[in-house]
């Protein structure tokens, strides 16, 4: 399988696996974004790959700004059309677009 097949590969599987991703964070991810973060609210976040949307949307309901990045174009453009008050970009987690200072916190949900 050459890179571009295995990259391919992975697309699909991200985007078929975040098409049936339905919920909401089960209390012990909030227990531990309150524990390790204090929280998300009032703060500049930015999530790495929101790979459960509705989980990021919650979130990002109660941060100061949500930025949110994936590498998958369905996914971000579901995200924006779910919840169009966060910044949500389409992009490269080894390639960050951001100031170093730009966010309070960084989360990746989807691990």
């Amino acid at each position: 399988m050459t890179a571009s097949e295995r990259e391919q590969a992975v697309r699909i599987w991200y985007r078929d696996h975040t098409a049936a991703t339905v919920g909401d964070l089960k209390e012990y991810d909030w227990r531990v974004i309150r524990e390790i973060a204090g929280g998300v609210d009032g703060k500049r976040v930015l999530d790495i790959g929101p790979c459960a949307p509705n989980d990021a949307i919650n979130l990002a309901e109660r941060a100061a700004h949500w930025t949110s990045i994936d590498f998958v174009p369905e996914v971000v453009a579901r995200c924006r059309a779910a919840y169009p008050q966060a910044t949500w970009d389409e992009g490269d987690a080894r390639a960050l677009p951001y100031a170093a200072a730009a966010f309070d916190l960084v989360l990746n949900l989807s691990t």
